[in-house]
């Protein structure tokens, strides 16, 4: 497993506070390519030197992953969390959680106060302080952040298993991709984004989809392992859910590109959840968006788990999309 992958899952990046991984990110990419920031975390780094005036492709991650925020100090000096985004409270009892403040961090253990209760289930954080006016002299104030805090593991036949996979795999594969893409030429411009709160409704995808007004949208993310979909079976293209439905004609294209090289591919069909695509499908003339997906299982828990060669077959893929829209100009045409 790469040391910097080790780095990306380890970090707190819940939604609302991505400030840590964005500035890793930044810092890994501006050797590649010019940054430019939004007024929030997000950002989007252009690669190469197409005029303004050619189609324009993004790639895109995002960088929270579900976590916890502050609610309440207690007098006992425990802390009252909220879960941020969609976290299965039965995997949530007795884990190692790591507070973040504004200065510090503090490891700590999550309990599940009472019954599972959806959004409304209760939590709380021990982190060692006696009192709250301790806690406060800590630092910790509402609104900070909390994350699952577990070592990554590595198994047999290309198994890991860490917090954070969606998406830290998908902040990887920009960063991978930036190192392979730097040198080349296209005839359109090339963005890779980074964006915050996909998990509490993608505002950071709808602000880069305004800015930039793509042609093709390529969204790297995370699914579910479930049904046909499994892990070291190859990217997971998403046919349809609540943000995005694709024609069959471009799933033919898609194919036919995978069949190419031989890499695997996988579909998914449903209607319900999404992705940061929701934000792309309807910017600037209409954007043709892609979403290879990595099979996970345990998604939103404390300990994903997924399947390393899967990150090799998604990355050869995106890298022949990108060779094929060289030939057509930017575009997935009907």
């Amino acid at each position: 497993m790469d040391p910097l992958l080790q780095s990306l899952v380890q970090i707190c990046s819940v939604p609302g506070n991505e400030l840590e991984l964005r500035d890793l990110l930044i810092q890994q990419l501006k050797p590649f390519g010019k940054i430019h920031k939004t007024n929030w975390t997000d950002f989007y780094c252009t690669l190469g030197n197409a005029p303004k005036n050619t189609p324009s492709v993004v790639i895109t991650a995002h960088m929270d992953s579900p976590g916890f925020i502050v609610q309440e100090i207690n007098d006992d000096g425990s802390i009252q969390l909220i879960a941020l985004g969609g976290l299965n409270p039965t995997h949530l009892h007795l884990r190692p959680i790591r507070l973040k403040t504004e200065k510090k961090s503090y490891p700590g253990l999550l309990l599940k106060e009472g019954e599972n209760n959806g959004i409304h289930t209760r939590y709380k954080g021990i982190f060692g302080f006696q009192s709250r006016q301790e806690a406060a002299k800590k630092g910790v104030k509402k609104g900070d952040s909390a994350c699952f805090d577990n070592p990554y593991l590595q198994l047999l036949h290309h198994y890991i298993l860490s917090p954070h996979l969606d998406n830290r795999l998908g902040c990887y594969l920009l960063l991978r991709l930036a190192k392979q893409l730097a040198n080349h030429s296209l005839p359109f411009q090339l963005h890779l984004a980074a964006t915050s709160c996909e998990e509490m409704g993608g505002r950071g995808a709808k602000i880069i989809a305004q800015q930039l007004q793509p042609t093709v949208a390529i969204c790297l993310d995370a699914t579910y392992e479930e049904g046909s979909v499994k892990m070291g079976n190859g990217p997971v293209i998403t046919l349809s859910d609540h943000s995005v439905l694709l024609h069959p004609k471009i799933r033919s294209q898609l194919e036919k590109i995978a069949q190419k090289k031989k890499i695997p591919l996988q579909f998914e069909v449903y209607n319900y959840a999404g992705t940061d695509a929701g934000a792309f499908k309807d910017a600037g003339n209409g954007c043709i968006t892609i979403c290879p997906l990595i099979a996970t299982r345990f998604n939103h828990s404390p300990y994903e788990m997924m399947n390393l060669k899967d990150f090799d077959y998604t990355e050869k893929f995106v890298l022949a999309l990108l060779k094929h829209l060289s030939t057509t100009g930017g575009y997935l045409n009907f």
